[in-house]
């Protein structure tokens, strides 16, 4: 603005003294004529009182002296006349030709003068829509911190809510281990009551052949034994039964923990995924931010520059 300012203010003055320097010029030429006028009739009357005074000391050859001093003053004043003339011409012509190079060099600052306007006008415009935009994404980016900071929190309740469901299942772990010692302590014991029950059943055989008379009380240790056997099975049937049922329902509580924890693995998944394109997202709504807030700072220390009637007014 103040290069543009300053040219135009010196093809102003350029144009003034152009005029200035031709009313000068036409001034002079008028004087001159006048005054070359004068002097010419000067040098004609000094050159006559020089042929007079020259025919009292110089008697000879009086006529061919006149004739040649009047040749010569004729020749200087149609000389003079003529360079003076031509002078005048040529100074109007570089006038002229000059006038016409700054009319050019004028128009054409004036315009670019108006695409500087225009151009001014449009980053006026532009920042104003930057400013709007950037008050628009504040409440975006207050809102998506505030969905980041409830995801984490969501997140670090899932974790927990699994670690909770490995600890649960370590302990089933530890008593389905439990259980299967236990069920291998009783079926040692029921083969142990089978070995005891065919023992007493070879001595009994033995008894019998050896011995009839205690048949009957032997007889009755035997019913004692099978009903303590039979009653030793029936612990033993429900004891496996109890242990059938506790299996299925380990087995039910293993497959719902599974299903759980696979289901807790995807929703971390998914909640991590979604956590990281929140972040991309924060990270290039402030990045953006960040630079329309550069951006407005040098467009206003542009507009704190000086205007064009500031730069004129300085210039004169």
């Amino acid at each position: 603005m103040g290069s543009v300012s300053s040219l135009v203010a010196g093809n102003s003055l350029n144009s003034k003294h152009c005029k200035a320097s031709d009313y000068r010029l036409k001034e002079g030429t008028n004087t001159h004529r006048k005054s070359g006028g004068c002097n010419l009739d000067g040098l004609l009357k000094c050159g006559f009182a020089q042929s007079s005074s020259s025919t009292t000391h110089h008697s000879r050859g009086l006529s061919h002296s006149r004739s040649g001093r009047s040749e010569d003053f004729f020749y200087i004043k149609v000389r003079y006349c003529k360079y003076d003339t031509g002078r005048r011409i040529s100074c109007r012509k570089l006038l002229s030709g000059n006038c016409v190079c700054l009319q050019k060099e004028n128009g054409k600052l004036q315009e670019d003068l108006s695409k500087l306007t225009r151009e001014k006008d449009l980053v006026e415009l532009r920042l104003r829509s930057y400013e709007k935009e950037s008050t628009q994404l504040v409440p975006t980016l207050e809102e998506t911190q505030w969905e980041v900071c409830q995801k984490s929190g969501e997140i670090s309740l899932l974790k927990q809510q699994l670690r909770d469901c490995q600890a649960d299942v370590s302990h089933k772990l530890n008593e389905i281990v439990s259980l299967k010692a236990s069920l291998k302590e009783n079926t040692a014991k029921v083969e142990r009551l089978e070995q005891q029950n065919k023992d007493y059943e070879d001595k009994l055989q033995s008894c019998t052949r050896e011995k009839c008379i205690f048949t009957g009380s032997l007889q009755r240790e035997v019913e004692r034994l099978k009903q303590e056997l039979r009653e030793e099975k029936n612990a033993q049937g429900k004891m496996v039964s109890s242990f059938e049922l506790e299996r299925q329902t380990w087995n039910q509580e293993k497959d719902r923990v599974i299903k759980y924890q696979k289901q807790l693995q995807i929703n971390y998944l998914q909640m991590h995924k979604k956590n990281k394109d929140l972040e991309r997202i924060l990270k290039e709504l402030t990045a953006e931010l960040e630079s329309r807030t550069e951006l407005g700072l040098d467009l206003r220390y542009s507009a704190g520059l000086q205007t064009y009637e500031d730069v004129i007014a300085t210039e004169i």
